[in-house]
Formats: C-alpha cells, sequence, structure tokens
C-alpha cells in the first residue's frame, strides 16, 4: 500500500473519530475547563487567601470570598465575550460576541488544523502552513 493511500485512510479514520465524539464527553470537557478555571481563579485571590487563615472558625468568609471571585471572574468573561447587558444600544450589546467571533476564526482554523494533521501522522509542516490545512478543513467541512 502506498503512502499516500495509507495516509488518506488515516486521515478518513480520524475525521470519522473526531466526528463520532460522544456528547458527555464534550460537556464534561467543558465542565472540567470551567472548574479548573474556577480553582486558578480562586487560587490566585488574595480575599480568598487571607480567609484561609481563619477557615475554621469562619468558614463563611472563605466560601463568600470564593464565590464571589468565580462569579465576577465568569461575569466578566460572558460580559467581554459574548453579551453586555449594560450597553445602551443592542449593537453595542452584541459587540462583544461579533469581535469575539472576529478574532478567534482564524485561531479556530489553526487550532483545526494543528489538531487534525497531528492526528493523522503529520506534523511539523509549520504553522503557515497548518493554518492554510485549518482553512482548507474548515472551509469542506462548513461547505458540506
Amino acid at each position: 500500500m502506498s503512502d499516500v493511500k495509507k495516509n488518506e485512510e488515516s486521515m478518513a479514520q480520524a475525521v470519522k473519530e473526531i466526528l463520532s465524539g460522544g456528547l458527555t464527553r464534550t460537556v464534561l470537557s467543558v465542565l472540567l475547563g470551567f472548574l479548573v478555571g474556577a480553582l486558578f481563579m480562586i487560587g490566585s485571590n488574595k480575599e480568598f487567601i487571607e480567609a484561609l487563615g481563619y477557615l475554621f472558625s469562619r468558614p463563611s468568609d472563605a466560601l463568600g470570598a470564593a464565590a464571589q471571585v468565580v462569579s465576577e471572574g465568569y461575569g466578566a468573561l460572558f460580559r467581554g465575550a459574548i453579551y453586555n447587558a449594560d450597553a445602551d444600544t443592542f449593537e453595542k450589546a452584541i459587540r462583544p460576541l461579533t469581535e469575539t467571533l472576529r478574532l478567534g476564526a482564524p485561531l479556530i482554523a489553526a487550532g483545526l488544523g494543528i489538531g487534525l494533521t497531528f492526528r493523522v501522522g503529520l506534523f511539523n509542516i509549520g504553522g503557515t502552513g497548518q493554518l492554510i490545512f485549518g482553512m482548507i478543513f474548515a472551509t469542506f467541512v462548513a461547505t458540506r
């Protein structure tokens, strides 16, 4: 079997494996990401660290500081990347989402390209080549 046929088969197998991922795995991955992010926010918060000094006498202070930093952090993430409810007009309210899509599309394309090429055994083709490959693959998937 030639190398080209072998690469085509491994690419087809990788695409099939990527597209057949379960919903449970995806949801758990997102939730785990939020949990790890919350732990980083809590661990780097000054008020929480100070409240740890007297955790056993007044645990509500530490838990309150943890809840506050997580809610403020994810609230700021939502307002800055998805929807700003404090904006005056609808255009300003959805501006974070449009900016996220505008700035995130090249990164998503590059990530798809790099992820797929590593999955099928192609690597070390350079970032530019993988970005182009990601754009081609994203276009292929979008037009199917």
